[in-house]
């Protein structure tokens, strides 16, 4: 006599290849929600940076630009805008990373500036600076941002 309906083994079996593609599409999502975050983050030291080089062309506070990157070992790692021949000078702006990211570079309990000349808005720097962020958690992705000599952010 045959019966209608599923084993209990079909509906385990049933049950556990759904889990499975449910923490499949669950990794998926996090992973890419996790790269969009980064490339925000990026972006808004892009930014930071395009405005401090814009402040110096522009001869804003008839002054050189830059902005500071501190990644502490205490405390959350910050980016400030300022104006004057060095930092601190005076300090326009502060900003802090998501709690969910860190600086890789420059590495912790460490700061980096990166200064515009007035008018030319070329890096003071005779070499390429380049800012790295990273998720705390240690995995990709890792994003970076560059200053040339020449003064081109990329």
């Amino acid at each position: 006599m045959r019966q209608n309906g599923f084993s209990l083994i079909e509906i385990l079996l049933a049950a556990g290849i759904l889990a499975v593609l449910a923490t499949l599409a669950f990794s998926a999502y996090t992973g890419y929600r996790t790269g969009v975050e980064a490339e925000e983050e990026i972006n808004k030291i892009r930014s930071t940076l395009r405005e401090a080089q814009g402040n110096a062309i522009g001869f804003l506070q008839n002054s050189q630009w830059g902005v500071r990157f501190s990644n502490p070992t205490v405390g959350d790692p910050l980016y400030e805008l300022f104006y004057g021949v060095s930092y601190p000078g005076t300090i326009q702006e502060t900003t802090y990373l998501s709690s969910r990211f860190t600086f890789t570079s420059p590495v912790s309990g460490s700061s980096r500036d990166i200064l515009f000349e007035k008018r030319s808005g070329r890096s003071t720097s005779a070499h390429t600076i380049t800012i790295t962020i990273q998720p705390r958690s240690g995995t990709e992705p890792i994003k970076n941002v560059s200053v040339t000599q020449e003064g081109n952010i990329e």
